[in-house]
């Protein structure tokens, strides 16, 4: 009989040992569970971060880099953005940035970026053919650099007006003073080129 009581209470002791651990092993469960949760919530991958001004997006760790190209402009056609975590704007103020372009010729251009109030920094290219561009950033004496590649525009066509040779345009269309068509401005190299031709063949 005392054996049967023992027993009983043997088992007793062991199902409530076992109901303990399925509800420790369970709320251990839930509590990783809601931290993963939360922490996907809380920190987007690079692929759910989009570029705020619809450029080129580098992750570097603690900061990220977006470039922004414009090559029709004349100057400042490249434009960059410094944000730290999940895009969070870097003001320029303390930051120096240099940018070096290889372009397919083999020739190579480098700059100092200029900053614009304390929001971005602008850079210009001597050519619009396809280049491999290189820019660092120095931010409290850390360099963090990146590099980026352009197909490029090729060689841009510059028009004018024929009455009015102030107006210059990087596209086809019409002279805002006068109405009339733009037609492609000819480079002083090649009306030196013209020139010689012209003037050789005369000699001959």
């Amino acid at each position: 009989m005392r054996v049967d009581k023992r027993r009983n209470k043997m088992m007793k002791i062991k199902a409530i040992f076992s109901c303990i651990i399925v509800l420790f092993v369970t709320s251990i469960t839930f509590a990783q569970h809601n931290h993963g949760a939360g922490g996907q919530g809380q920190g987007a991958t690079m692929e759910e971060l989009l570029p705020p001004h619809g450029g080129q997006l580098e992750d570097l760790g603690k900061y990220k880099i977006e470039l922004v190209t414009n090559l029709y402009q004349k100057k400042n056609q490249l434009t960059f953005f410094l944000f730290k975590g999940e895009l969070k704007p870097v003001s320029t103020e303390g930051i120096v940035g240099v940018i070096s372009l290889l372009y397919a010729n083999g020739t190579v251009f480098k700059d100092t970026l200029d900053k614009v109030g304390t929001e971005f920094f602008v850079g210009s290219i001597n050519s619009t053919e396809s280049f491999m561009l290189t820019v660092e950033f120095t931010i409290k004496k850390k360099v963090i650099t990146t590099f980026y590649t352009h197909e490029g525009i090729g060689k841009i066509s510059v028009y004018t007006c024929s009455m009015h040779p102030e107006i210059e345009s990087g596209s086809p269309g019409d002279c805002p003073k006068c109405g009339m068509e733009l037609i492609p401005m000819d480079k002083p190299e090649e009306k030196q080129e013209e020139s010689h031709g012209q003037g050789h063949n005369h000699n001959h």
